[in-house]
């Protein structure tokens, strides 16, 4: 039943919008599979060269940087295997190590990485007082659980680097479209600013302003499809051009719909120039 219920964990991570709202409930989905005392989720910094917490359940105690080789968590990363240990008070390795107080007792220290990327350590602990010692089923299932974790994040940051790539691309084609006029050079950059920084302040969730941040750098794309006479003239335009102008918007919705990528904002781009009221 325990093994089934493990199952469910791929299907719990893919449900999270992203990868800070999976991080920020590690330690409290694991709970429910593994119950632990104490509890830390480590992020690797590679450019240090060290742990850092990023998320944990450990009472009063705040959980510090760790170095590599350094504490359990750290001898985990040098050694890029697990760690279990009944009772850390018996166990000679552990009496004297100073890093990472919390961990009492029991433990179990599990790397989380893919064949590419390290990406940090879990570490749990049980109060022999308190609980019962972690067992080598509990290990077992760390590991597993570690494992559905890493393969996820592991996707998400591929899909990230991609979409930033894209993000990339056409922003700089945004910015070589506006660059032509000098009285719209810069807008979609300013109008992203505005949006992202009140969206910031609504408190809006994290996938809400990547959404708003997307869609306002990208809301004029479809001037790419207007004529350069009509974008750059500096004199009123005329009912046709007017009219040619405002299919901006709908060229736009068509190159967002048809990326993938950013389908999901194709409607903030299509219908940016709406009354707040739909009126028209």
């Amino acid at each position: 039943s325990e093994l089934l219920e493990l199952s469910e964990y791929p299907t719990l991570l893919h449900a999270y919008s992203s990868l800070m709202e999976i991080k920020r409930n590690i330690l409290i989905d694991i709970a429910t599979k593994i119950p632990f005392d104490a509890g830390v989720y480590y992020r690797f910094d590679d450019y240090h060269d060290q742990l850092i917490p990023e998320a944990w359940i450990c009472g009063e105690f705040r959980p510090e940087k760790v170095l590599r080789g350094k504490g359990i968590s750290g001898l985990t990363l040098e050694r890029k295997r697990s760690l279990f240990v009944p009772d850390r008070k018996t166990h000679p390795s552990f009496i004297d190590i100073k890093e990472e107080a919390f961990i009492q007792g029991s433990f179990i220290s599990v790397p989380v990485f893919t064949d590419k990327n390290f990406m940090g350590v879990i570490t749990l602990s049980r109060d022999n007082e308190k609980s019962d010692a972690f067992g080598v089923e509990h290990r077992y299932m760390l590991e597993i659980l570690a494992a559905f974790l890493s393969s996820e994040m592991s996707s998400r940051l591929l899909y990230n680097e991609l979409e930033d790539s894209y993000f990339s691309t056409v922003s700089s084609l945004t910015r070589a479209l506006e660059a032509k006029d000098s009285y719209t050079k810069g807008h979609s950059e300013r109008v992203m600013d505005f949006a992202v920084g009140t969206a910031q302040m609504l408190n809006l969730s994290f996938e809400s302003v990547r959404k708003i941040k997307y869609a306002a750098i990208l809301h004029d794309i479809g001037k790419i499809g207007v004529s350069d006479d009509i974008i750059t003239k500096d004199s009123s335009l005329t009912d046709s051009e007017y009219g040619e102008i405002k299919k901006h918007t709908e060229i736009g919705y068509d190159i967002i719909n048809d990326s993938g990528m950013f389908s999901e904002i194709k409607d903030l781009v299509r219908y940016h120039h709406e009354k707040i009221d739909g009126s028209g």
